[in-house]
């Protein structure tokens, strides 16, 4: 079983699925952060645009008002990922020292995004998705784990060519981005074999499935109390060879990943 690393979600946004508005004070925000940091997070990941379903898209000023006031006062040890779709907030974020890691939902499809990484040495989070915002009316038609699979080699061929290391590579299937619930569970399901197809090239791989909706076919909780059933499901990642999650709840998901890494070894 490989050792898996959490990602904190840090939304400073006032309409993401399960926790908008939660963050969007700054003092919330920085004290937020810091609680990730002490409950095990390596990295705090930090959104400023909600790509929830019918989500309104920002410009890159709407964007930079939220973030900026955050990177400014946040902790300097942190190390941080910003998620974003637009190069001119990657490009202005990577000033920050503390700022290692851009995560774009669209999948660096943008080639201006491509350069504001290759050329910032950033690391890089590329998510696999149909659509952004998501749209629960578009879904995968093809078998997803193949589909999935097929997608990720093909963009590591790609981001080799432009010069990317793989080692600076991180890729995330995209748990209910253009998937129904069943093929978000089919591919955790079957996410040993996409790592080692991922791992093969020296690229890392990620889950993002934290309150998710596709958690419905285990609860009916509303989203933002699905907690445990996403820190029961990243045990179970763990011991798949998933390198990295990204959840809400950060001492939660910590918690069942140690008590499920002893149980996975009896």
């Amino acid at each position: 079983m490989g050792f898996m690393e959490i990602f904190g979600i840090l939304n400073i946004t006032p309409d993401s699925f399960s926790d908008g508005g939660e963050n969007s004070q700054i003092d919330n925000a920085l004290e937020n952060a810091e609680k990730m940091l002490a409950d095990g997070a390596f990295v705090i990941d930090i959104g400023a645009e909600s790509t929830r379903p019918d989500a309104t898209p920002l410009t890159y000023s709407q964007e930079w008002a939220r973030l900026e006031p955050v990177l400014e006062k946040i902790n300097q040890a942190c190390i941080i990922s910003i998620d974003t779709r637009n190069p001119e907030t990657a490009e202005n974020a990577l000033n920050y020292p503390q700022v290692k890691y851009i995560n774009d939902v669209s999948g660096f499809e943008n080639p201006e995004m491509a350069r504001v990484a290759r050329e910032k040495d950033a690391k890089i989070i590329v998510m696999h998705s149909l659509t952004v915002p998501a749209d629960r009316n578009i879904t995968l038609t093809t078998p997803p784990v193949n589909t999935i699979s097929d997608w990720a080699a093909n963009k590591l061929s790609h981001l080799k060519n432009l010069g990317f290391p793989s080692e600076n590579v991180i890729i995330d299937i995209g748990i209910g981005f253009g998937k129904t619930a069943e093929q978000s569970l089919e591919l955790i399901r079957n996410i040993k074999k996409i790592a080692a197809i991922i791992h093969e090239t020296g690229a890392k791989l990620m889950v993002g499935h934290s309150r998710k909706s596709f958690l419905s076919l285990f609860t009916d909780k509303s989203n933002n109390k699905r907690d445990f059933e996403t820190a029961v499901i990243a045990a179970y990642l763990q011991s798949q060879n998933v390198d990295f999650v990204r959840v809400h709840n950060v001492r939660q998901t910590q918690q069942a990943m140690e008590q499920g890494g002893a149980l996975f070894q009896i």
